[in-house]
């Protein structure tokens, strides 16, 4: 898709479609990261459970 826009010449779409992308990314990668977050939390709970 990027290659597609580079060769119309239209460097504005361009940087719009890429600041599109890592949006994405980002968003995916926040997603994760409470994913991530969430089982952290779990595993504490879980090791002071097993420690009472």
């Amino acid at each position: 898709m990027a290659e597609r826009i580079l060769q119309t010449g239209s460097l504005s779409e361009l940087t719009r479609f890429l600041k599109q992308c890592r949006c994405r990314l980002l968003d995916r990668m926040h997603e994760s990261q409470q994913r991530v977050d969430l089982m952290d939390y779990l595993i504490r709970k879980t090791e002071k459970q097993s420690m009472k």
